[in-house]
């Protein structure tokens, strides 16, 4: 299994982006001192549904962030 783009969102509609939209110098698994894993869950909502959908939203936000 290949664990250099471990930080990368999944990919939509043939698009991939890196958290924060770093350099690849920095998301190197090697290299990384974190790991974000993006893993949408909804089980435990029980009014509004929609949790899931909390992993993609951080990563679309990411890239705002200064650096």
């Amino acid at each position: 299994m290949q664990f250099e783009r471990l930080i990368a969102s999944p990919p939509r509609a043939g698009e991939t982006f890196l958290f924060g939209e770093v350099d690849d110098e920095f998301v190197a698994f090697a290299n990384a001192a974190i790991a974000i894993l993006p893993v949408p869950y909804d089980g435990t909502s029980t009014y509004h549904k929609g949790a899931d959908r909390g992993p993609e939203a951080i990563f679309e936000a990411s890239r705002f962030l200064e650096h």
